[in-house]
């Protein structure tokens, strides 16, 4: 069975970032700890991590192609201090731009946007980041898996 160009961009997009290490010149391992749509706590040995979620798909469709628009959430947690939150920031900035055709599945990925970051303070200092990306990809006409 095929798979759907939307399921081979979302799992591009976990590779490319699965790449930040600080073996790959960045500042954090983030990499390490990628899920994608995770509903389970995180534990504090899974820090920092980052959750992905591809949340919405707008289409506009033009002459034998669909042009998708995918709102994709990045959610970036770690008990940090909020310079080390920006700097994860960064990584994950460094790293979208490095591969914007996520290989070539897309046409490319739009800035960062709709940043909101929060700290809790329970038991411990948690600090998170909601970050939304854009990625434009086209599609031939009532055909998700071209």
């Amino acid at each position: 069975m095929p798979t759907p160009k939307r399921q081979s961009i979302m799992a591009a997009l976990e590779d490319q970032l699965q790449t930040i290490l600080t073996t790959g010149g960045y500042n954090s391992n983030l990499g390490s700890n990628v899920y994608e749509w995770r509903d389970t706590p995180l534990e504090s040995g899974s820090l920092p991590a980052l959750i992905y979620r591809d949340m919405q798909d707008s289409i506009a469709q033009t002459f034998g192609n669909q042009e998708h628009r995918l709102t994709v959430s990045l959610d970036i947690f770690d008990d940090c201090t909020a310079s080390y939150m920006r700097g994860l920031i960064a990584d994950v900035t460094k790293c979208l731009g490095a591969n914007l055709t996520l290989g070539g599945l897309c046409e490319d990925v739009l800035p960062i946007s709709d940043e909101a970051i929060q700290a809790e303070h329970d038991n411990r200092k948690i600090f998170g980041v909601s970050i939304k990306i854009i990625i434009a990809f086209v599609s031939l006409n009532w055909d998700p898996y071209n």
